[in-house]
């Protein structure tokens, strides 16, 4: 019983034990994408719970003007953005350890056992998994007029490079 918990907490924290990587979306998160029309797009990155909120804006945005990249368009806008977390709390059994001491006396011909245990309360960890959404409309070239328009050939190689993609 004991074999198999501990089993399964090792499993789970090697599952989670880092940051989610620039991926396509799997089961310790990454990107997704969805067309709306012909040239605009849903981008979500979902993080985990090892994922700063920055990261998770950066790498919707680097999945924002790859999409735009690859259908053709150099520029694109982000006409809505939403963050929004997953939080739960997750607590740590305690754990008990035990220490048995004994010592053999020959000449009484009898053995006395000390017993010292220690017991180390569970820890309570709050986890926040962060979700980023751009809604992205894309142009072949500059719109005018428009305060923030990205250019991918900018975009791309600045946040790769700026987290070692």
């Amino acid at each position: 019983m004991l074999r198999s918990y501990f089993l399964t907490l090792l499993i789970f924290f090697a599952l989670t034990g880092c940051a989610t990587t620039y991926q396509l979306h799997g089961l310790s998160g990454g990107y997704s994408e969805r067309q709306l029309s012909e040239n605009a797009f849903q981008i979500r990155f979902n993080g985990n719970g090892y994922t700063s909120w920055d990261k998770a804006k950066d790498f919707a945005l680097l999945r924002s003007a790859e999409v735009a990249d690859m259908h053709g368009y150099r520029y694109f806008i982000i006409v809505d953005s939403a963050d929004t977390a997953y939080g739960f709390t997750y607590t740590t059994p305690a754990t008990t350890t035990t220490k048995i001491d004994g010592r053999i006396n020959p000449s009484a011909n009898s053995f006395r056992a000390t017993a010292k245990s220690t017991v180390a309360p569970g820890q309570t960890l709050n986890i926040v998994k962060p979700s980023t959404d751009n809604f992205i409309v894309c142009f072949t070239e500059s719109p005018q007029g428009l305060s923030l328009v990205y250019d991918t050939k900018y975009v791309i190689p600045q946040i790769r490079g700026a987290h070692g993609l």
